[in-house]
């Protein structure tokens, strides 16, 4: 199912945009998806105001011709009138509310993401004006846009599709080696072949995606139904699914590491914006007081949870000016943390600043009311053009 804020068919929203695709000769435009996994509508509306305001920025915004969020849960929710949603059915209808381990129904919320991000490709292969360029890049919620990023050539060029290099990703580690030859046998090639990426940020082109799909989302299901594997891996057994299904289908992704990604960083482990266009907060930054290693500012997701963030959408406050003296902890340097210099600081009032402007374009309090609007007048003047009055 789609829903598209305007209320036009995908037909009739594709073919406005028809024109200006065909007419470029610069690298193809994007696709966006963005795949729902139990966040909060509070970090879905700060994504998506961010691509708002990059979508604006020249040079390069106008190549990010549109975004699709991808809904894996059985009903509609808030932001389905109001982003422009694609509601995929879930394999896991027990994880519609986004908490794994509540009464056992939902072991692991993600495992929907490869069958709804496969549905979504069935759905544009019966109507291929759902998708509107020739790469297709998979995001998550977490995600901010800083600038607008393109795609890495003309499609039909030897270019490399692109990934992102993650660090705590390896399939060859000993401690994998009782299991791992299960997915990928010698007769495959060794282990270390396989990527140690994810399937977010990948961006890809179509007819690669839908070689790597079918393959994902089978490795998903047998880590799902193998214990040791499941376990072993935890929380990030889909991205070695993605992994083995790109090395199994020889996919060949140009794997930015941090600092020389155009895609995304990861603060407070990245402590520069370098090449990015976008920032990836799963690891949110904290400030303490060095002599006393007492927490007193944060920015963290999984604060974010209950119904009054999505209800109000409120900003992050902001770090009081910075000071010497104080530390950041992260998975780089430990729970008491590294001395936060001034250029540290920057960097993540750049965070927190990029993440209120982006609610701030979608309404802030009032998304429901500025959205709707929006779409109340698309929705108007679609019907107009369709003469419908």
């Amino acid at each position: 199912m789609v829903h598209r804020p305007d209320g036009t068919k995908p037909h009739q929203a594709h073919s406005r945009l028809l024109p200006l695709l065909l007419a470029s000769s610069l690298p193809a435009a994007l696709l966006w998806l963005w795949l729902r996994v139990g966040a909060g509508a509070c970090s879905t509306l700060a994504l998506y105001g961010t691509y708002r305001l990059a979508q604006r920025m020249r040079p390069g915004g106008d190549k990010m011709v549109a975004f699709t969020r991808i809904l894996h849960r059985t009903t509609d929710d808030a932001l389905s009138p109001c982003v422009p949603t694609f509601r995929a059915d879930p394999l896991h209808p027990g994880c519609d509310g986004g908490v794994p381990g509540r009464s056992g129904r939902c072991r692991y919320v993600v495992a929907d993401r490869p069958g709804a991000v496969r549905q979504f490709f069935q759905a544009a292969q019966l109507d291929p004006t759902l998708i509107k360029g020739a790469w297709a890049y998979l995001i998550e919620t977490d995600f901010l846009f800083v600038k607008p990023v393109l795609a890495p050539g003309p499609a039909e060029s030897s270019v490399r599709s692109l990934g992102f290099w993650y660090s705590y990703v390896y399939a060859d580690a000993k401690v994998f080696k009782s299991f791992m030859p299960r997915f990928y046998p010698p007769g495959l090639g060794p282990l270390s072949e396989v990527p140690r990426t994810g399937p977010s940020p990948v961006m890809a082109r179509v007819a690669e995606w839908l070689r790597v799909l079918p393959r994902w989302e089978a490795y998903s299901a047998q880590i799902e139904a193998d214990a040791e594997a499941s376990k072993r891996l935890g929380w990030v057994r889909e991205m070695y699914a993605f992994s083995l299904a790109v090395a199994v289908e020889r996919l060949d992704l140009d794997l930015g590491q941090s600092g020389n990604s155009t895609l995304i960083i990861q603060p407070p482990v990245d402590l520069r914006l370098g090449r990015a266009t976008q920032i990836h907060y799963t690891w949110g930054p904290k400030l303490k007081e060095g002599g006393n290693d007492t927490e007193f500012w944060r920015f963290e997701k999984r604060d974010w949870t209950q119904q009054r963030f999505e209800d109000t959408a409120p900003p992050v406050p902001l770090p009081p000016p910075w000071h010497p003296g104080w530390r950041t902890p992260s998975a780089r340097v430990g729970r008491k943390g590294a001395p936060t210099s001034q250029e540290d600081y920057e960097l993540i009032l750049l965070e927190v600043n990029t993440f209120n402007r982006g609610l701030e374009e979608v309404g802030g309090s009032q998304w429901r009311e500025v959205l709707g609007r929006e779409a109340a007048a698309a929705a108007a003047v679609a019907r107009k053009k369709r003469g419908g009055g």
